[in-house]
């Protein structure tokens, strides 16, 4: 299951990163996702729906509780 989730976060990075598309949403629910450290060309919205997202921004620990937004700025590894 976790090559399958890493080849999916590489389909998402390169349909997120094309310079057609102006913006890119994407809707995942799931009790536990891990996605490898990455970056885009655009920035990125995060959404907690519910529960708790743990996410790392430059050796920074942030923790995006549920119903919250988390903007992360472009070329910033995450």
């Amino acid at each position: 299951m976790k090559n399958f989730m890493f080849d999916m976060n590489l389909q998402l990075i390169k349909e997120i990163n094309n310079k057609e598309n102006d913006f890119f949403i994407y809707n995942l629910k799931s009790d536990q996702v891990s996605v490898t450290q990455h970056r885009h060309h655009k920035a990125q919205l995060i959404y907690a729906e519910g529960g708790v997202v743990h996410i790392f921004v430059e050796n920074k620990h942030w923790y995006l509780p549920g119903r919250c937004y988390m903007w992360i700025p472009a070329d910033i590894p995450h």
